[in-house]
């Protein structure tokens, strides 16, 4: 039974209207493909077993190569007693492709530094602990995850940007507000002006909310398309819808034509005891969304 006013049918509608991007992903849900000595073996699969969803043990280099895991864990040893031509193509991979992340075992101090100059992600000697490793993998992913989500046109953090910080503070006991922000009739000016336009009236609403969130103390994540979301203190969040507003209206004459699309912008404060059902949160923010948009007349 729904509660708070709110019916079934309504429940579902918000739930249904949480974008793809904004959803949870599952913990541990990279791959690992593993080139180490038989006696290595059940050490990297319990370093590994903490990160990942499978981890897989290669016979050889070619294997390895092969595979489509999101890690690869090779020895040193192994690495120079595979064929030239193999480990030749392996560094290759090293400087040239973004995927696997790369992990070296086994690699002497005398070439440790020399590594990540090659393009390896971690390399490590083989008096490293289990306990280490696994911290400096669980960075290693942390990072990459980062980097991954972060907005192709404007470099902002994204989905699990929003969800990390919001975490973080709600974890310390910090009631928190988010500022959501989107363009109004953004479709309709994008199909009119083309997609250039589009991305420089979305680059000022990114510009404007980077102001904005900055002079509060604010960080700023963008969800996708034009929806941007701010995280800032509940007392400063009146502050920073008025921000946003203004350094938005006060940018818009640098686009083509010195107009463009409006901006809607939304507060919704989460408290502590949020955290277990985050999802909810998103659901709240997705109704905002919502009822956002049915008042600016776009469904």
């Amino acid at each position: 039974m729904s509660t708070n006013g709110e019916s079934d049918r309504e429940r579902d509608e918000n739930r249904a209207a949480i974008p793809p991007e904004w959803r949870a992903r599952q913990p541990r849900s990279v791959d690992a493909v593993v080139l180490v000595p038989a006696w290595r073996r059940e050490w990297a699969a319990r370093v590994l077993s903490e990160h990942c969803r499978s981890v897989h043990f290669a016979d050889d280099l070619d294997e390895l190569l092969s595979s489509t895991a999101e890690i690869a864990v090779l020895s040193k040893k192994l690495l120079w007693a595979a064929p030239e031509e193999r480990w030749v193509e392996t560094m290759r991979r090293w400087r040239e492709e973004p995927d696997p992340l790369w992990v070296i075992v086994d690699a002497p101090d005398s070439a440790r530094e020399r590594y990540p100059l090659a393009g390896v992600d971690i390399a490590v000697g083989a008096e490293i602990s289990e306990t280490e490793l696994s911290a400096r993998i669980a960075a290693l992913l942390r990072r990459a995850r980062i980097e991954r989500d972060r907005n192709p046109l404007t470099g902002l953090p994204g989905n699990h940007g929003l969800r990390e910080y919001l975490c973080a503070k709600l974890v310390r006991d910090e009631t928190i507000t988010l500022v959501m922000a989107d363009l109004d009739d953004f479709k309709a000016y994008n199909d009119r002006r083309g997609h250039l336009a589009g991305d420089a009236a979305i680059m000022l609403l990114a510009d404007a909310m980077t102001e904005a969130a900055g002079a509060v103390g604010g960080v700023v994540t963008h969800l996708g398309g034009d929806d941007f979301c701010a995280i800032a203190t509940p007392e400063a969040a009146e502050e920073l819808v008025r921000a946003v507003e203004a350094g938005y209206a006060r940018r818009l004459p640098a686009l083509a034509g010195g107009h463009g699309p409006g901006v809607t912008v939304v507060q919704m404060t989460v408290a502590p005891e949020e955290l277990e059902a985050l999802e909810q949160v998103f659901e709240r923010l997705a109704k905002l969304r919502l009822e956002r948009r049915r008042r600016a007349g776009r469904g």
